[in-house]
């Protein structure tokens, strides 16, 4: 169809509409454009810094542990409470950590899990008058630290003191029943090596904890010649490892903070699942295995529930010990802000080109409609009829010119009617006088 075809009151709506339509399409186009790459890399950057924050988290916990058992193996109230258990333990004799367990633990009126409440047995012995003596405040320590446990231990690695009271109390951690624990392994390098400080030993099921994880920091209790003295180790809390792991805005809904070990085995719980996650969920995948390689980075990867994520990842040494610090986010949660804007940009442009279209049609009205009523004037002229009123005269646009030479057309037809009504009545008058003479 030739666009000349096209009545005027048809072509301007549509070519208005159109211009506009492509303007807004550009220019919402190009605001969708930059806004989604701004989104999705701000996005991004938040993510990289909130993992960035988290090995520091992490690290910031374990060197605050690291100083403050430090600090205790150094200061006088452990060294001497170090002297006072430990001479009241061998003060027991023969079987004396059998007796302590059925003193403090099988007779211990608080149920398992609160021993701890119990200061003292009343029995008389010499270790009870230290227990109630010291152990208040070794359970405060515990519990403004958030510790799991503390433990005291001879320079042979006999336990002679806990604050919770579980089924390592009391027992020999270096040679005994327990050695191959956590907490045993903890102890023993610290008698193989005193001079190489604290020692942390990494999350792993803990038998006399009934299986939970657990990760113990042990440092030596030195005496005044350099020798061994004893040694001091706390059991960390979960909870405080859960907490330096805890969620961030950068994870969203959908997102996790997870600390893995050299194995992949995730060392929190994630706050996504009911069950517990820590030493159960294996983290595999191109970014764990970068992490853990000593690399960092973002990537699009496979979160755990197999949906597309963006991960980054960071490693971190904690006290010679190998971890990786993963944080994730949903691909879908980062597309939604972008996609709820392109929802926008779309209803923004449907409503541009519709008030548009109806601008485009009162704007070609207002056009086709004078001249239509002067294309009809000039239909009725052009059919003889010179008794009309030619519209638009008083306009001072194009149509108004128009509408004045159609006026001049009109008079120029009454005067030629004028002018043809005049000679006809002229030459009857000559034939009627031509007539008369030929009569006469």
């Amino acid at each position: 169809m030739q666009l000349d075809n096209v009545q005027i009151s048809k072509k301007l709506p549509v070519m208005v509409a159109g211009l506009c339509a492509m303007a807004a399409i550009a220019s919402g186009g190009a605001a969708y454009f930059s806004a989604s790459a701004n989104i999705k890399t701000h996005s991004q950057v938040l993510l990289q810094g909130a993992v960035q924050a988290k090995a520091q988290a992490m690290t910031g916990y374990l060197d605050g542990v690291k100083a403050q058992i430090t600090e205790l193996a150094g200061s006088a109230n452990v060294v001497g409470a170090l002297d006072r258990f430990a001479g009241a333990y061998a003060a027991l004799g023969e079987g004396a950590g059998e007796q302590l367990q059925a003193t403090y633990i099988n007779t211990n009126p608080n149920p398992a899990g609160q021993k701890e409440k119990w200061d003292a047995a009343g029995n008389g012995t010499a270790y009870d008058g230290v227990h109630a003596s010291l152990h208040p405040w070794f359970r405060n320590l515990l519990r403004t630290n958030d510790y799991y446990d503390i433990f005291l231990f001879d320079a042979a690695g006999q336990n002679v003191y806990t604050v919770f009271k579980e089924a390592d109390f009391a027992t020999d951690l270096a040679n005994g029943q327990w050695k191959a624990s956590g907490l045993g392994d903890a102890v023993r390098k610290v008698i193989a090596n005193p001079g190489a400080g604290p020692q942390l030993v990494d999350f792993a099921p803990y038998a006399p904890s009934n299986g939970v994880p657990a990760a113990f920091i042990a440092t030596p209790i030195m005496n005044a010649d350099g020798t061994l003295r004893g040694v001091i180790a706390v059991q960390l809390s979960i909870a405080k490892v859960d907490a330096a792991m805890a969620k961030m805005p950068a994870n969203g809904e959908t997102g996790e903070m997870m600390l893995l070990g050299s194995d992949g085995l995730m060392r929190n719980n994630s706050p996504l699942e009911e069950e517990q996650t820590i030493l159960k969920r294996k983290v595999e995948g191109p970014e764990a295995t970068a992490a853990l390689a000593g690399e960092e980075g973002l990537d699009l990867g496979t979160d755990a529930n197999g949906e597309a994520a963006y991960i980054a990842y960071k490693p971190v040494e904690l006290m010679g010990a190998k971890f990786a610090v993963l944080g994730t986010i949903t691909k879908a949660e980062v597309y939604q802000p972008i996609n709820d804007l392109a929802l926008r940009v779309l209803l923004v442009t449907l409503l541009v080109c519709a008030g548009a279209a109806a601008i485009g049609i009162w704007f070609g009205r207002t056009i086709s409609r004078p001249v239509s009523a002067l294309t009809d004037a000039m239909r009725t002229l052009a059919g003889g009829n010179t008794a009309l009123d030619i519209p638009g005269r008083d306009r001072g646009d194009e149509l108004g010119s128009m509408a004045a030479a159609v006026e001049v057309f009109r008079e120029n037809a009454i005067e030629r009617m004028r002018l043809e009504a005049s000679t006809r009545e002229e030459t009857l008058v000559q034939m009627r006088r031509a007539e008369a003479i030929a009569e006469a």
